[in-house]
């Protein structure tokens, strides 16, 4: 088939979004590859952000001059792993 089969972007956000779920879930589900940014939240863990957080989806974070992760990139569990309370 023709077409694009990559997509990549450099947004993120805190925010949940059920309308981006939903655009990723379509997207990915017709064999389409999401690329995203996982934020500049960190050092902590957990501070993967949204759409990146998403299973789905192949999150990519920053790295420093050493190639370690930069300390401003987000990383850790993405937040549909937090254990629900």
């Amino acid at each position: 088939t023709s077409g694009d089969h990559l997509i990549m972007n450099s947004y993120s956000s805190i925010l949940f979004s059920v309308e981006i779920i939903w655009k990723v879930w379509e997207l990915t589900a017709n064999n389409i590859i999401m690329v995203s940014a996982i934020g500049n939240d960190g050092p902590l863990y957990g501070t993967l952000n949204n759409p990146a957080d998403q299973s789905d989806v192949i999150g990519v974070g920053g790295i420093d001059y050493d190639d370690h992760i930069a300390s401003f990139s987000s990383r850790g569990m993405s937040t549909w792993e937090i254990p629900h309370g």
